[in-house]
């Protein structure tokens, strides 16, 4: 049995971390960051925030101003990998893409979008304390298409760039700097945890082995990858 409140305190503590992490990408929001230890999944962040924002009006409107304006930093690939695990809402997920195409420049989240008439029965976007959350007004088109109400949507274009001088933010500095490619996800795993092998950096970022073998080879020829010593067999010597 879960005590009295559990699932209170874990919405809470949830829409805490979730507002701490968009706030360092440059989500407009008071209060601190996240940890200068740890660095930020931006895919495994969007994830949780299409089922968890959803406890929160503000943060879920704030976080969608910040994709209209940075979703090109999120390697959708990757996010439908991790979402085949089982991550995120699929429906909300849906309804995000479809506000980013029609309010961003980012026309490759159109991938996300689900077909009209793929969805439940209509049911409040937001939720309060387990409970749907009603509301007022004329619906938003966007959302209701997807089965989901919710009031106007209005993006305030209040938020800013990912600083590059948080070390939380260091998955995005690598991305703009090398592109939202699999070359970004290597050097990020090798300067976080040190050496490995195609293998094991493919297990912890999300992709197929042969997306991270490619470009791990053609970045060795730089010099600056080195592959593990082999091993020196030695032959014991005969008199």
């Amino acid at each position: 049995m879960f005590p009295p409140g559990f699932s209170s305190q874990l919405t809470t503590a949830l829409l805490d971390w979730l507002w701490r992490a968009w706030i360092s990408f440059g989500v407009s929001g008071n209060g601190a960051g996240a940890r200068s230890d740890r660095v930020i999944d931006p895919e495994a962040l969007v994830l949780a925030s299409s089922r968890w924002a959803r406890h929160d009006p503000r943060l879920f409107d704030e976080i969608l101003d910040w994709l209209c304006q940075y979703g090109h930093l999120i390697h959708l690939q990757r996010l439908k990998n991790l979402q085949r695990g089982g991550l995120g809402d699929s429906t909300v997920l849906s309804a995000i893409a479809s506000v980013l195409v029609e309010h961003s420049p980012h026309a490759k989240w159109k991938s996300l979008v689900v077909k009209a008439g793929s969805f439940p029965s209509t049911q409040p976007l937001f939720l309060e304390a387990g409970e749907e959350v009603a509301f007022w007004g004329k619906p938003e088109p966007i959302f209701e298409r997807h089965g989901l109400q919710r009031g106007r949507l209005e993006l305030r274009q209040l938020s800013r760039p990912p600083d590059p001088c948080r070390a939380a933010n260091l998955w995005l500095k690598l991305r703009a700097l090398f592109g939202t490619s699999a070359r970004a996800e290597i050097l990020l795993h090798l300067l976080a945890t040190g050496p490995a092998t195609a293998t094991e950096i493919a297990r912890r970022s999300g992709y197929a082995t042969r997306s991270v073998l490619l470009p791990l080879r053609e970045m060795a020829l730089s010099g600056h990858l080195c592959e593990p010593p082999r091993p020196v067999r030695i032959r014991p010597l005969r008199g």
